[in-house]
């Protein structure tokens, strides 16, 4: 239903699947031309739109000054709760497991005990989502509930076990499938990231042969580099991917909540209700 109000929102009728008819069939013709011109045109409904969008258009100013204003107020109260928490967040981050400690040290220090504050305040459903920052979340096997996201149940192709079972064969295959790419430059970068994650303790390593490794029964992962650019950036950067398809840890993961991009109906929707909120104002951009 909810597609389907985006279709209309948008000025599609959707299929008679998704909704019934505007003007049922058997009528005669004049009470059929009557009914019909009571119907009203789906661009004339209320646009619909997420319930922060919503809520964001409701509260927002018209005054840019009064924007402004409001946002400095909020940031200084963040930086105030950040503050409080600072206390409370060392103690928990000293309580974290190591391997866990280090990804929350490495690239600025996270301070979740303000992510668990805004989650409240702002009444989140994912209210989990700090206290997973602070255990770490399985690579293998089910995934723990995401709240707020879109039900669907995905289950898992195999065990861990069956995973596990067959990580000999698999290694080998992968590792002589390994080769550098046709971009020397990627691959330098993607290195120096590596070396970089290994510096601030995220990684382990490098090691340049199986023997070397402090572990026994690994199943491997092959990592690559690719280029991004986000925004208005205009240099590109290198993002290393571990390629948990490649080397089919996926196949063990199961899920029971999944992200449902914004399609483009839903974007014009959008776009109807801050137009509707503003029609003075011209739309310059959107993210």
């Amino acid at each position: 239903m909810e597609k389907a109000a985006h279709l209309l929102t948008t000025g599609v009728q959707p299929t008679r699947k998704a909704l019934p008819q505007l003007v049922p069939d058997g009528m005669p013709s004049d009470l059929h031309l009557k009914a019909a011109l009571r119907v009203k045109h789906p661009m004339a409904y209320e646009p619909v739109a997420t319930d922060p969008v919503k809520y964001a258009l409701k509260y927002s100013p018209t005054d840019l000054n009064e924007i402004n204003r409001r946002r400095g107020e909020v940031a200084k109260l963040l930086r105030q709760l950040a503050e409080a928490c600072q206390a409370e967040n060392d103690e928990l981050l000293n309580l974290c497991m190591p391997s866990v400690r280090a990804v929350l040290l490495a690239f600025g220090r996270k301070n979740v005990a303000l992510m668990r504050e805004i989650a409240y305040v702002c009444s989140s459903r994912d209210v989990a989502s700090p206290a997973f920052l602070l255990i770490g979340l399985p690579m293998l096997g089910w995934a723990p509930v995401a709240e707020g996201l879109m039900e669907r149940v995905r289950e898992p192709e195999c065990s861990v076990s069956q995973f596990l079972e067959g990580r000999e064969d698999r290694n080998k295959r992968l590792l002589d499938a390994i080769k550098q790419s046709s971009d020397p430059e990627l691959d330098e970068a993607a290195y120096s990231k590596t070396l970089e994650e290994t510096e601030k303790g995220v990684l382990r390593g490098p090691f340049f042969s199986r023997s070397e490794l402090p572990w026994q029964d690994v199943a491997l992962v092959p990592r690559h580099g690719i280029w991004e650019m986000h925004g208005g950036a205009t240099e590109r950067k290198c993002r290393n991917i571990d390629d948990m398809l490649m080397g089919e840890q996926n196949t063990t993961v199961g899920t029971v909540s999944s992200h449902r991009p914004t399609d483009p109906d839903g974007l014009v929707a959008q776009v109807r209700a801050v137009r509707r909120r503003f029609p003075q104002c011209r739309l310059r951009g959107w993210p």
